[in-house]
């Protein structure tokens, strides 16, 4: 007997029907791209439980016939190409006819649909099977209702994620969706509340403030370059402007919305520089390329693509930014000797400065007495035997406004001064925290934040941790909320900022319930000590660092920040006495 088979029919359809459909999002994903492709001028999306128990998509696109409303379901059924040539020249966002056999074979599906906006077909299927077909009263358009996702797969179904987190997923792509097709209506609505309603605009500027809020107009500079048959348009943030996260980078290939490494490649190396270290710049570049030099047909999901010329994608990619960031900066050379004289000379006074001991606190290098060379010697390095007298470390001084040099017992220590300022900050909120005693204060006038549609999903799942942490953040209508208190210890730009990066980091957080309450407020005082702790670059005064050295070893772990950043490195005699040849 062979150990071959052939699969039944229903197993069959099945496993394909896994390759397109992974969790709600998918589905919504597909029925959205047919409204598009039907012309649609309105899309609303309604979510029940993230989508698990219910997803109705409606649009006011052409509509099928009662003939096409039937036929739609059956495998590889398409109006979008007709030959094998097609597959060369895709100007469509769905093509392969695989969406609605697929979501059919593992959910319940009623579909509506009229052309005329009078009389339409009612088509009701459960797993593959026709349940009724019928005629009935129906607006011009398409309506699919999917309900109960992976019924008949309970394991699928289990390996969903929560409720938040599937909508924050299908909100982000909502999003995408929307700035690619700034003319088209986007509404969503979950658990019967209204999450989004998106007018038409004119252009993607319109629609990003209607996403974002007016601040980000501000700070947005346009990507306006072309050659040959290859343009680039949209925008980038304004350098030195950047965020911690990758959230807001966006790339259209001919206005469908890819997650290209290739592009976001060349955006990165274009704002190499320009960012501080660990930022990340905006972006929302739309390519338009001729359809047959890019293949879609490339992934399931058709969330990547491939191009023909890669590497001239690449340049003109990275010239466009690059030109378009230097334009925006107005850069010249108009250095004139006397500025740069000067600049060199305060230069060289710093440099002088960075690594030094000051005999008492607060003195300045310029107003120090004169010394002798017996008094500059430390009885450190004169006697061996000082080396073993149990001391705290000793600090020796600042180097390149960064690092701590101190000395102690075993040899030299580096310290990071951010990083070991951040962990003292950390433990004394962690304190401060389990006493239920956070100090807050209100600012004159409340400070009002516009929030995307993505941030306000994760700030109804974040918002008890928040308000533990000393945040209290209420609705002023649409997206805008009040921020009426925070913790004393941050400013009043300093709060809003350290909110935003809160939402991203605890919203991100998709681990298992029973240790996501510990997690989430250990993550909230981290940043809040990673926000309010001494900067790179701030020159302290001698008093300040040894106060801070004394403090960073009455830690309970003076090595690691709480983000798990190194904070010192140690260089031990023995180490020194070897490279020196003394051993």
């Amino acid at each position: 007997m062979s150990r071959i088979k052939i699969l039944p029919p229903e197993i069959a359809r099945k496993i394909a029907a896994g390759e397109v459909v992974e969790r709600p999002l998918s589905v919504v994903k597909e029925l959205v791209e047919n409204a598009l492709d039907a012309g649609a001028t309105e899309i609303g999306v309604e979510l029940g439980q993230g989508g698990k128990t219910l997803i109705r998509v409606s649009d006011n696109g052409h509509g099928m016939t009662p003939e096409e409303a039937g036929l739609c379901f059956e495998r590889h059924s398409t109006s979008k190409i007709a030959s094998e040539a097609d597959l060369l020249r895709i100007k469509t966002m769905g093509f392969r006819g695989e969406a609605l056999p697929s979501i059919t074979a593992v959910s319940r599906v009623k579909l509506k649909t009229s052309v005329d906006g009078q009389v339409g077909t009612l088509v009701e299927r459960e797993a593959d099977q026709v349940i009724r077909v019928e005629e009935v009263a129906c607006p011009r358009g398409t309506i699919v209702e999917v309900r109960d996702l992976f019924f008949n797969l309970p394991a699928r179904r289990k390996f969903l994620r929560s409720q938040t987190t599937e909508l924050s997923r299908i909100t982000n792509f909502l999003i995408s969706s929307a700035q690619a097709f700034p003319s088209i209506r986007f509404k969503l609505r979950h658990n019967a509340k209204e999450i989004f309603n998106y007018a038409p605009v004119k252009n993607l500027k319109e629609r990003l403030f209607q996403i974002y809020g007016h601040k980000i107009l501000d700070r947005l500079v346009e990507v306006d370059f072309s050659k040959g048959q290859y343009q680039i348009t949209g925008f980038v943030s304004r350098p030195p402007q950047g965020r911690g996260d990758r959230t807001r980078q966006f790339c259209y290939i001919n206005h469908r919305w890819v997650a290209d490494k290739l592009i976001l490649a060349a955006v990165t190396q274009s704002f190499r520089g320009w960012l501080e270290k660990g930022k990340h710049p905006e972006s929302w570049l739309f390519l338009t390329i001729p359809p047959e030099e890019v293949d879609v047909n490339v992934h399931p999901a058709k969330a990547e693509v491939r191009f023909c010329h890669p590497q001239e994608v690449f340049r003109l990619v990275s010239h466009a930014l690059e030109q378009a960031i230097k334009h925006s900066l107005g850069i010249k050379d108009i250095t004139s000797p006397s500025l740069s004289a000067q600049a060199t000379s305060s230069k060289v006074g710093e440099e002088k400065g960075v690594f030094s001991r000051l005999t008492s606190p607060g003195a300045t290098l310029p107003s120090q007495p004169e010394i002798s060379s017996a008094e500059k010697v430390s009885p450190r390095f004169q006697e061996k035997e000082a080396r073993s007298q149990p001391r705290g470390p000793e600090v020796l001084g600042q180097f390149l406004g960064l690092y701590i040099i101190a000395v102690s017992a075993e040899g030299l220590l580096v310290i990071d001064q951010h990083n070991a300022h951040e962990r003292v900050l950390y433990e004394r909120y962690l304190e401060i925290y389990r006493e239920k005693s956070w100090p807050r204060k209100s600012p004159l006038f409340p400070i009002v934040i516009e929030l995307s549609p993505d941030q306000e999903v994760k700030l109804r799942e974040v918002l008890p941790y928040l308000e533990s942490a000393g945040f209290r953040v209420e609705p002023m209508g649409g997206q805008a909320y009040a921020l009426q208190e925070f913790p004393d210890i941050l400013s009043e730009d300093e709060a809003q900022e350290t909110l935003e990066v809160l939402l991203q980091e605890l919203g991100s957080n998709r681990r298992r319930k029973a240790i996501k309450m510990e997690e989430k407020n250990e993550a909230i005082l981290a940043t809040l000590a990673c926000r309010t702790a001494i900067k790179a670059g701030e020159i302290l005064s001698y008093s300040r660092m040894q106060y801070l050295v004394e403090e960073l070893f009455k830690t309970s772990n003076p090595s690691l920040c709480p983000h798990g950043r190194p904070i010192l490195v140690k260089l031990s005699i023995a180490e020194i006495e070897k490279a020196l040849g003394r051993r």
